[in-house]
């Protein structure tokens, strides 16, 4: 038996036994993931609201993607009464 022909064996039972584990990681990431109702979602916005309330700023910045999100929600609880003003995040890697 040559070395390539042990290299190939060796790959085929590494590829035959990380298949499944890897099937196993996938399946067990998706369950372990956390789930967030909308009444969390209501009362973290109610609770952000208050807190913006309180401090009565000018402007709000946020960036953009879910804290856009997070923020657009709590201004539709304050009827936008604020101006909000998103941040476009650019990827330095591919300028």
């Amino acid at each position: 038996m040559d070395l390539n022909t042990i290299f190939s064996v060796i790959g085929f039972i590494f590829s035959i036994f990380s298949l499944p584990s890897a099937i196993y990681f996938i399946v067990k990431k998706v369950i372990d993931r956390k789930h967030i109702s909308w009444k969390k979602v209501e009362k973290g916005t109610r609770y952000l609201a208050e807190e913006v309330e309180t401090i009565n700023p000018d402007i709000i910045v946020t960036f953009s993607g879910r804290g856009g999100i997070a923020a657009n929600l709590v201004l539709s609880r304050l009827k936008n009464k604020y101006p909000l003003y998103t941040c476009l995040l650019k990827d330095s890697m591919h300028s």
